[in-house]
């Protein structure tokens, strides 16, 4: 069991063996009981069966009565309504204010389907970040840029403003003319899922996600793409892995590229350790100048 907090919730998200549910849903009471003031939300893999309150197959098993029993004891709605896994509710949500769930293709190579949970909330949620367009500094010509500048400020003379605001405000104006000159704009893609992740991949997942909505009519069919997309992932993650370890072995130890993929592959970041100023820092720079009296 592992738990977070978001938007005010203390979100449990749990998994068991099936011989091990009924062990996971007493801890999930006893936190229940140590929690009292805490908005908790269930959810996760409970390797359940009740045929009378989720989709199951089989006979219901302690961990299913024990699960349905927590949810009338502390008042929790069990969301899920629809198979996770084959023909039965294994996944399931429990939450004291409810919400949607919206079944969605599995991810990677699990044999269980994904699941889009809305949860009712108390207060207003904000909304979610969109993309926003963004210069691309890194590709800037920044030569071009400071000859541009320098010509644009031969006749500008921060003197003949009357205070530094409007020394500023002028000076702001001939630097984002030539940012807009120079500086291109780009919308920010979306990051590939792994970094063994191939356009084989993609359109395997895109098939798969196309037959989705029919997976219950047409379950072969499905199945077959299913199947599909896992072979084609695990070709393409067996592939990165062979040439990383090629790589790897022509690298030197006391070569930065084999330190630099080390510490990706750790799940290191790299952060440079310099970065072009943003429009709005070069104006504030000029300007912190001109009132220090500084050239």
């Amino acid at each position: 069991m592992l738990g977070i907090q978001l938007l005010g919730k203390t979100i449990a998200l749990c998994y068991t063996q099936p011989t091990k549910a009924t062990a996971l849903l007493a801890a999930c009471k006893q936190l229940r009981l140590d929690l009292p003031f805490h908005d908790l939300v269930f959810m996760g893999d409970f390797n359940v069966h009740n045929p009378d309150w989720i989709c199951s197959t089989g006979e219901a098993d302690a961990g299913g009565i024990v699960a349905q029993e927590m949810c009338e004891l502390f008042g929790l709605q069990q969301i899920v309504n629809f198979p996770t896994r084959g023909d039965n509710t294994l996944d399931l949500v429990m939450a004291a204010d409810g919400g949607t769930a919206v079944p969605k293709p599995g991810l990677g190579t699990s044999d269980h389907i994904s699941i889009d949970v809305l949860l009712n909330v108390g207060k207003q949620v904000p909304s979610s970040p969109v993309h926003i367009p963004s210069r691309v500094y890194s590709t800037a010509p920044w030569v071009h840029i400071k000859a541009d500048v320098k010509r644009a400020l031969v006749d500008w003379d921060p003197k003949s403003y009357g205070d530094v605001d409007g020394a500023k405000s002028a000076l702001d104006v001939i630097l984002y003319e030539v940012i807009d000159k120079h500086v291109k704009w780009s919308n920010p893609r979306p990051k590939l899922p792994a970094p063994w992740w191939n356009e084989a991949c993609q359109d395997a997942y895109i098939i798969k996600c196309k037959l989705f909505p029919q997976r219950l009519e047409r379950k072969s069919r499905y199945n077959a793409a299913f199947n599909f997309c896992r072979m084609v992932q695990n070709r393409a993650f067996a592939k990165y892995q062979f040439d990383l370890r090629l790589h790897i072995k022509e690298m030197r130890k006391d070569d930065k590229q084999f330190w630099k993929l080390a510490k990706e592959i750790g799940g290191i970041k790299m952060v440079r350790s310099s970065s072009a100023p943003s429009v709005d820092e070069l104006v504030d720079l000029f300007a912190n100048k001109m009132s220090n009296g500084k050239d």
